[in-house]
């Protein structure tokens, strides 16, 4: 879905998210912006994911080192920022990390 979410025009995405909550139905949404019932749904499902969608803590990481992370048990970026300040060694060691994985950590604690 992400990828889907990409790639949506973000205003057709916010009219037809505007339309349905005048109480349009799929199919009159369709008809006004020239699209499917069933991708005028899609695109809706897709736009309300987007704005329901919780920021997960790891966002701004390659997936690698989400991933890692996640596998070394970690639940917050704050938990993540104390080990790699108090005890880089440990977080260099954990399984995907490594030196280069280091690196890209100790940037992304570093942003906001």
């Amino acid at each position: 879905m992400d990828m889907l979410l990409s790639k949506l025009d973000i205003k057709h995405s916010q009219r037809i998210h505007e339309l349905r909550l005048e109480g349009k139905t799929y199919k009159e949404i369709g008809l006004e912006i020239g699209v499917s019932d069933s991708y005028a749904r899609m695109i809706l499902k897709c736009h309300e994911a987007l704005i329901i969608r919780p920021k997960q803590w790891t966002e701004g990481l390659p997936i690698r080192m989400k991933s890692a992370l996640l596998y070394a048990g970690f639940k917050s970026k704050w938990e993540v920022t104390q080990v790699a300040s108090l005890s880089p060694e440990c977080l260099k060691s954990c399984f995907g990390i490594g030196p280069q994985g280091f690196k890209t950590i100790q940037e992304w604690c570093k942003s906001s």
